[in-house]
């Protein structure tokens, strides 16, 4: 996945940079309904049995999110894949790799869902108090922090993401057909102008670490090579 290492990069530096920013231009609103109770220390004893139901509606609604992401981003590769044609085999990335986003996705979401899904059964004025008490305690906008990382990390992360959506490799009959990052690079290659076969057992990492991973080299004529790593 050749975004992985441009979002692996970038995302420490940036959760980094909107935390700073949020701790010194974004501090914990007061609720905008009147109330007398808003100490931390009272409204920890209040929300003392809550926080837990709250913390794990949005462990669910996490799971929920992330898995739903997943399940769609798996789904539009197959689908994307199968656009080719018939094929003998076809090799797609590993489920794994659509993981990144999905996750951030569920992290970035889970408490504004959350919130919303309580304040639709429950009422609003102990929404807006729970989320004022769980802000003063950060230091910060907590809620606004999260809405900003939606936008600035998890949306971006989206994007990147779905230039991969295309990566896929079809073995048919008479050729072999791929298609690379960004749906750019499709390309073909024909059995018939093949020339070499190697197995290799894997491949080393850009530190120069040996990963175990069988697979096969084809070298065509013009000089090509088809991995199945790739």
């Amino acid at each position: 996945m050749k975004s992985g290492v441009l979002v692996r990069a970038l995302v420490p530096v940036m959760v980094a940079f909107v935390f700073a920013l949020a701790r010194r231009y974004l501090p914990a609103p007061l609720p905008k309904e009147n109330s007398k109770e808003t100490s931390v220390e009272s409204l920890s004893a209040r929300f003392a049995s809550k926080q837990w139901i709250v913390g794990l509606g949005m462990i669910a609604t996490g799971i929920a999110v992330a898995w739903g992401f997943h399940w769609t981003l798996v789904t539009l590769n197959r689908f994307l894949a199968d656009r080719d044609g018939p094929a003998s085999f076809t090799l797609l990335p590993q489920p794994a790799i659509w993981w990144f986003f999905p996750g951030f996705a569920a992290l970035t979401t889970c408490w504004d869902l959350t919130l919303g899904a309580w304040s639709l059964v429950g009422n609003r004025h102990e929404v807006a108090m729970y989320s004022y008490w769980t802000s003063e305690k950060a230091g910060l906008n907590s809620t606004k922090v999260l809405r900003i990382m939606m936008v600035a990390i998890a949306l971006p992360i989206g994007i990147l993401t779905g230039q991969d959506l295309g990566d896929h490799a079809i073995l048919r009959d008479q050729d072999i057909r791929t298609q690379g990052y960004a749906f750019r690079n499709a390309r073909t290659f024909r059995y018939a102008d093949a020339r070499t076969m190697l197995q290799v057992d894997g491949f080393r990492d850009r530190n120069g670490k040996l990963v175990s991973r069988a697979g096969i080299v084809l070298v065509f004529a013009n000089g090509d090579r088809w991995r199945s790593a790739d």
